[in-house]
């Protein structure tokens, strides 16, 4: 069975990472028939431009509702399915969502 259902990872946090990154990740069935991802092969992976970034601090509010003024001031360690739009569609810029559309088919394996 194909599929280009993916486990999506948005990651950031000041002093460890340059940009936040999505890495995307293929999927199986277990035994139960429960699907389940492997983090161990990122399947591919999407890299914050400084567009992105500008994009972010212009957008996203604080918990408080403040705005952001810099990159230091998010963290982000967020999991999603790419069926998820309405979780992740108003926290990413455009070109991430476009990059999660376009994530290519892969074979659905039994393990």
């Amino acid at each position: 069975m194909k599929t280009n259902k993916y486990d999506l990872h948005l990651q950031y946090e000041v002093g460890w990472d340059d940009y936040p990154v999505i890495r995307a990740y293929q999927m199986y069935k277990d035994k139960d028939n429960e699907f389940c991802t492997l983090t161990d092969d990122v399947a591919d992976r999407y890299d914050f431009t400084e567009k992105d970034v500008a994009w972010l601090i212009q957008n996203e509010k604080q918990q408080d509702g403040s705005p952001y003024t810099e990159l230091s001031e998010f963290y982000f360690d967020e999991w999603w399915h790419s069926s998820d739009k309405h979780l992740y569609g108003d926290q990413l810029p455009e070109t991430a969502k476009k990059w999660i559309a376009q994530l290519p088919e892969y074979e659905l394996e039994r393990m």
